[in-house]
């Protein structure tokens, strides 16, 4: 009797029980995240099929993302083992950028010069920048000393033409002296004294 009870047992329908039931069925859903790396091979696996689809509409692929798309993105970009790609900043064309058109027009100024003048300015924008000066070139020790010691040997051939031509330009001074004063006692040879006055004797007187 009690088994035949449970058998026969039907639970009554009510508005409640199902609305409740539709409710369930409607909002449950189950969600597969799948690897990045797992996706991309699935793409290209079905890349390498022949296409028996025809091509969609450029329409269709011209339609932007929705946000259940983007969603699934980020997730695989959470769950990948790929690096994340950052999100692209969104530029306001009315905002006048100051350092882009510095730049756009410093790259529009090395247009006019040679590859070797370009790659200068490059080198000392990317100084005044911050980066670090490039390093001198290698050069031989011998070389530098033979350079150094030819230098020094310059300069004290010119320190020596230097004090020669002091020492002419004194004896050249001192003879156009010495000519002016024979010159001077040539014309009058008393002149020697003027200096003295005229002397004045006081013999016999007392």
């Amino acid at each position: 009797m009690a088994n035949a009870n449970k058998a026969g047992f039907v639970p009554i329908k009510t508005k409640a029980s199902i609305a409740l039931k539709e409710k369930a069925e409607d909002t449950f859903k189950v969600t597969v995240f799948e690897p990045k790396k797992a996706a991309l091979q699935k793409k290209r696996t079905a890349q390498s099929r022949p296409k028996l689809a025809a091509a969609p509409k450029k329409e269709d692929s011209e339609k932007p993302k929705s946000d259940e798309e983007d969603d699934e993105d980020d997730l695989d970009d959470i769950f990948s083992d790929l690096p994340r790609k950052k999100p692209k900043r969104k530029e306001d064309p009315t905002v006048f950028d100051m350092s882009k058109a510095r730049r756009e027009i410093m790259n529009f100024g090395f247009t006019g010069f040679d590859k070797e003048s370009k790659h200068e300015a490059s080198v000392r924008l990317a100084i005044k920048l911050g980066a670090k000066p490039p390093k001198n070139q290698y050069r031989n020790y011998r070389e530098l000393l033979e350079e150094k010691k030819a230098a020094k040997e310059q300069d004290g051939d010119t320190a020596a033409k230097r004090r020669h031509g002091q020492m002419a330009y004194g004896a050249i001074q001192s003879y156009n002296k010495y000519q002016q004063r024979q010159r001077e006692k040539q014309r009058n040879p008393t002149s020697i004294m003027k200096h003295y006055g005229i002397a004045k004797p006081r013999i016999g007187k007392k």
